[in-house]
């Protein structure tokens, strides 16, 4: 096997490029053993320097990289921010919301200075006690990895540590019971985790098949790498966006030539004769009440902070207390029919997925509210 294997990488050009042990066990007999098992082969090994082999705990394997030169630079882990609430207290930030002085802004009755001045005393305080963090995101989630897995797998990383220092027959066996017990306790948890969720939404079936993707690695969709077109296969991503664009551009102009010349009056007939038949709709705008704004906070969604920086999360727990406020920021832009320019941005926003902030509560409320 290993005259075949030499004789494959050399036909092809390749070389082996891992010297060192990479698996390392203990017999019976209480005598070591190490071997170089997992290989790396690379046709330009003179790019390549550095190899490592780095026990770990989970598996007689141990991790093997090499350092490779390139100019390409490494992509960095996911980074977003968003609140930390490890030492948040309900009670104490209810208590200081309760306490804050509201006159400057119910005495405001421009909308765009009444909501910069709440949003400059309300964020005072949600930063006191839920202050914005970087936090890494995961690219894979392990719900099921919780605090008691993980402090079986520290005690079984240091165990082969020892074992790997002292190289005792009895540190391999306490080593080799651990790695054994925690294999079996992370299929447990993973088990129960997706059985769990399952159970709870199996009358969905979008749902369910979301949790088996997910469980069999195939919750992200690849993006694809080509288009055809006319016989033609296009790679670049600059070639593929430019064809998707004069496409785009061209239907567009299609559907324009194809409509019909029609002036204000032949609208307006064809609107009220066809589009209007039947239905009975007026549109105006009409005032909000304090309790509708209440009832939209309080059903906001527990997502990451919009352009504000305000969790819905946060706007649940103080619903009561700041909705009189945001009632009359509502009333003065109907007044004075003039929408805030910080709700503006909100729901123009690109990136923002949810009406979260507080600009952005204001403006669904006067789209619910209006018709």
């Amino acid at each position: 096997m290993r005259n075949k294997l030499q004789s494959m990488a050399g036909a092809c050009g390749l070389t082996q490029v891992v010297d060192k042990p990479t698996r390392i066990t203990m017999r019976r007999d209480g005598t070591q053993t190490s071997t170089c098992t997992d290989h790396i082969f690379t046709n330009t090994a003179e790019l390549c320097s550095k190899v490592v082999s780095v026990p770990v705990g989970c598996s007689n394997h141990n991790v093997v990289a090499l350092a490779r030169r390139t100019k390409m630079p490494k992509p960095g882990p996911k980074v977003i921010m968003k609140r930390s609430y490890k030492n948040f207290d309900e009670l104490k930030f209810r208590e200081e919301v309760s306490g804050l002085c509201w006159s400057d802004v119910l005495m405001e009755t421009n909308p765009n200075s009444a909501l910069m001045k709440f949003n400059n005393v309300f964020m005072k305080v949600v930063e006191k006690h839920a202050p914005m963090k970087k936090f890494t995101v995961r690219s894979i989630s392990t719900p099921w990895l919780d605090n008691e897995l993980k402090e079986y797998m520290i005690e079984r990383n240091q165990a082969k540590l020892t074992a790997n220092r002292s190289n005792f027959k009895s540190d391999w066996q306490v080593y080799c019971k651990l790695r054994n017990f925690v294999t079996k306790l992370n299929k447990k948890k993973k088990k129960l985790c997706y059985e769990n969720r399952i159970n709870k939404i199996k009358n969905d079936s979008r749902k369910v098949w979301s949790t088996l993707n997910s469980l069999l690695g195939k919750s992200h969709r690849p993006t694809p790498s080509f288009l055809e077109t006319e016989g033609l296969f296009l790679t670049k991503s600059t070639e593929t966006a430019n064809y998707l664009n004069n496409y785009f551009i061209k239907k567009i102009k299609d559907l324009r030539n194809n409509f019909k010349d029609m002036d204000n009056e032949s609208s307006y007939v064809l609107i009220r004769d066809k589009i209007m038949l039947g239905k009975n709709c007026k549109f105006n705008f009409d005032t909000v009440n304090i309790s509708r704004i209440e009832n939209m906070l309080r059903n906001c969604k527990d997502k990451p902070p919009g352009i504000d920086g305000l969790d819905g999360k946060l706007l649940k727990m103080v619903a009561n207390l700041i909705a009189p406020v945001i009632c009359h920021i509502n009333s003065q832009s109907l007044n004075r029919n003039v929408m805030s320019t910080r709700m503006e941005k909100g729901k123009n926003n690109t990136t923002a997925k949810e009406c979260k902030t507080v600009c952005c509560v204001v403006g669904a409320s006067l789209s619910e509210e209006s018709v």
